[in-house]
């Protein structure tokens, strides 16, 4: 039986890309809400962000900010993954998660912005063992080296310039 310090450590060693330094790992106790829960319109046809959408990303921000560690944003270039573990094989587009979290880290200042994302993913688990649905977030560096492009192929993440 793994510890969960164990499991963080084989998580962040499967998935981080090599060459790469790990910034910032949390998890979520929750699931980021999905973008058609976030908005909601009045009865004159504004949009708003619904309130418990707004305390849930104050909430993730302040997780984001103790994790880091650090008083000044980052502002290089930058790697998030998101990790949505589920009990079930519900149907769920993953991809609707995504904003909600990544507005976060610049709510807790991560980063600056999150057009410093270069490298995206979302990866769904079923692990039928869990009490709840819950994510893991990994923030990462991307070493950058000139002006080039940053591509990953199958011998993994490099700067090509």
């Amino acid at each position: 039986m793994t510890t969960a310090v164990e499991e963080r450590t084989n998580t962040v060693e499967r998935y981080l890309p090599e060459g790469t330094e790990l910034l910032m790992q949390a998890d979520l106790a929750v699931l980021p809400p999905s973008v058609n829960h976030t908005y909601s319109s009045n009865w004159r046809g504004s949009y708003y962000k619904k309130t418990e959408v707004k305390n849930w990303q104050e909430a993730v921000a302040c997780i984001f900010a103790n994790k880091y560690g650090n008083p000044l944003p980052y502002d290089g270039v930058v790697g998030f993954y998101i990790i949505i573990k589920t009990r079930t094989r519900r149907n769920m587009d993953i991809d609707n998660r995504i904003k909600s979290v990544q507005d976060c880290l610049s709510m807790g200042r991560v980063i600056k912005n999150d057009s410093q994302i270069w490298d995206l993913r979302v990866i769904r688990i079923l692990d039928k063992s869990l009490k709840e649905d819950c994510a893991e977030v990994m923030l990462f560096t991307i070493p950058e080296s000139g002006p080039g492009v940053y591509i990953h192929n199958g011998d993994g993440p490099a700067w090509i310039q």
